[in-house]
């Protein structure tokens, strides 16, 4: 009898050390693949359905970085602070089409990229831009707003630093913000220094200041912080080249809600709201 319960026991281990062993291969990541594209093939292969979900929780939670006016800014608004702007219009548009509610999440805009493969939030909203790297662990809408890049410079300074040579003649110190398809532009550029901050209010800080020569990023922007500060311009005559056109970004396989998203923008571009949005975006940013 005890020898019988002796090898029922030996069995029981045995049989529990390789489900256990099964179970750990199959959670190992992939050889060959990087952190974020392990991540993105586990969020697809779960099968998790984000569009049922944000309808079920009745909010859309949208990632955004609220210092890049027009597009999203913070604001005053009856002695409240509020997130206004081109993305928070076009999202509450999003939300509504989908019969939820909006559910700002504002972060660094390295964070929203980021968050996409944690589920922290649903969408990233933040002036975002398609790139190569970018599209191995998440996916993107179409298009909804083309744009173009330039410095924002002192007055004093315009037409100096407005094309990549130049910077590289002045051996310029050349701020952008983290994580931003500007600083892989300015990081190509030979013969400068790139200062990498985080929010776009501290590299406006760091030009006043002298501490940088300017700053690359999008036309609207540069716009709307030369309307705040009399001593900054938006260089006209920018030469830069990187990849234009806003998009939404969704977690990586979420083709279902990406089409509801897709069904959105392009209704709204034959409406001509798009162009209303960002109109209103750039007149909330400059009204006092």
């Amino acid at each position: 009898m005890k020898k019988y319960l002796a090898l029922l026991l030996v069995g029981i281990m045995v049989f529990s050390l390789v489900a256990c062993n099964n179970n750990t291969a199959a959670n190992e990541p992939k050889e060959g693949n990087t952190p974020a594209e392990n991540v993105a093939e586990t969020t697809e292969e779960s099968g998790a359905n984000k569009l049922a979900m944000i309808k079920e929780s009745g909010k859309l939670v949208m990632g955004t970085n609220a210092n890049y006016p027009p597009f999203e800014f913070h604001k005053q608004v009856d002695g409240k602070d509020q997130i206004l702007g081109f993305d928070i219009l076009l999202a509450q548009e999003i939300a509504k089409d989908l019969g939820v509610e909006l559910e700002i999440q504002d972060m660094e805009f390295s964070a929203v990229l980021a968050a996409m493969d944690t589920g922290i939030i649903d969408v990233g909203i933040a002036g975002i831009n398609r790139t190569e790297e970018r599209e191995k662990t998440m996916d993107f809408s179409d298009v909804y707003f083309e744009s173009s890049y330039t410095v924002l410079v002192k007055k004093d300074d315009l037409g100096k630093f407005n094309e990549p040579e130049k910077l590289t003649a002045e051996n310029a110190r050349i701020g952008v913000q983290t994580a931003t398809v500007q600083e892989g532009m300015a990081n190509d550029i030979e013969g400068i220094e790139v200062i990498s901050i985080a929010k776009t209010p501290d590299l406006v800080s760091q030009l006043k200041s002298g501490y940088i020569d300017a700053i690359l990023t999008e036309n609207t922007v540069a716009d709307m912080y030369a309307a705040e500060n009399e001593d900054l311009v938006s260089d006209p005559d920018g030469k830069f080249v990187g990849e234009a056109g806003a998009v939404i970004a969704v977690p990586k396989g979420q083709g279902e809600l990406l089409a509801e998203i897709n069904k959105t923008i392009q209704k709204l571009k034959a409406e001509g709201k798009l162009d209303e949005f960002y109109q209103q975006g750039i007149d909330l940013a400059i009204s006092k």
